[in-house]
């Protein structure tokens, strides 16, 4: 990395590696072994999650120093974070871990064996039949 952080996550999208922090992004091409510096997140969260969906990296956490908790998106052609207008998010206790698998992002809480589900392209929240642990 660039810069050495802590407190930061990290996915792939269309074969990069793309690591989001508060206060900067980064991605890293393995075919040219380099690192590249992209555009910060629009709105710092703290102990953010990061998943790729569709084409777009997608971080949910609290907004920095406050407990709301918001959904930004990466646009890796336009290099631009934008705040995703998502309706009420469930009642997080704090970031959860998330995954996507076939065009959905699943959301797993630390602290319960609920999973809530988001369909980016109808805006739509869900959820699945809970965990057994």
């Amino acid at each position: 990395m660039l810069k050495a952080r802590e407190y930061h996550s990290s996915s792939v999208l269309d074969g990069l590696l793309y690591v989001v922090a508060a206060d900067s992004t980064e991605r890293y091409d393995h075919t040219t072994d380099s690192w590249e510096a992209l555009q910060p997140m629009t709105y710092p969260m703290d102990n953010c999650s990061t998943t790729a969906c569709r084409g777009r990296l997608y971080a949910i956490g609290s907004l920095a120093g406050k407990e709301t908790m918001v959904m930004q998106c990466y646009n890796p052609d336009m290099d631009l974070w934008s705040l995703v207008d998502c309706g009420q998010l469930p009642p997080w206790s704090f970031a959860p871990k998330t995954v996507t698998l076939n065009g959905l992002m699943y959301f797993i809480r630390d602290d319960s064996a609920e999973v809530d589900v988001y369909n980016p392209t109808k805006n739509e929240w869900d959820k699945i039949p809970s965990m057994n642990q």
